[in-house]
């Protein structure tokens, strides 16, 4: 197929933000890179990370990202998302506009500032699939039959962390892929 019109940035290879227990700000940088095939003005003009806190409908928050030093306008864009609160869920997406005004988005992610909580021990989910799936279930069926005895630490946050294992003296690994993820 032949392009023959002006398309929006293209976007290439993106900072992952997975949930985490720091309350730090976090880094993002995004390549992103914009075409003409029709001959026209071609460019990156700008790049903005909007954020939204622990719902989809609050308030937008935005951060203008910036090019990375040497390029022209097509690159890497960085900037910093604020540390938020632990128990905060973060869902952020990131727009393009290129020197004629057309814009793309990237689909919204999420993370979340996870906290431990003192004297319950650690279930480490290991599997990524949900009983019925929910993820609530694996609180309430597998444990006590719903009492709240657990934090759980799932598979899709990513490697279990020193940080994490270091705040408790039991943890119990479950799941279908039991030993694919070791701490770091």
């Amino acid at each position: 197929d032949l392009l023959t019109g002006d398309r929006g940035p293209i976007f290439g290879e993106m900072t992952e933000l997975l949930t985490t227990i720091s309350t730090a700000d976090r880094s993002v940088s995004v390549a992103v890179t914009d075409d003409n095939p029709s001959d026209g003005s071609a460019g990156v003009e700008s790049v903005t990370l909007s954020y939204q806190l622990d719902s989809l409908t609050a308030l937008v928050n935005t951060v203008n990202l910036s090019l990375a030093t040497g390029s022209s306008t097509d690159g890497t864009w960085t900037g910093t998302i604020p540390g938020q609160e632990p128990g905060t869920f973060v869902y952020w997406s990131i727009t393009a506009t290129d020197v004629n005004g057309i814009t793309t988005n990237t689909s919204t992610n999420s993370y979340f500032i996870w906290e431990s909580s003192p004297g319950k021990d650690l279930i480490f989910w290991n599997d990524h699939e949900w009983l019925y799936s929910v993820s609530e279930y694996t609180n309430y069926v597998y444990f006590y039959w719903g009492e709240d005895h657990f934090d759980i630490w799932d598979a899709a946050y990513g490697n279990l962390s020193n940080e994490v294992v270091s705040n408790y003296d039991v943890i119990i690994e479950l799941g279908m892929g039991a030993n694919e993820h070791n701490a770091d």
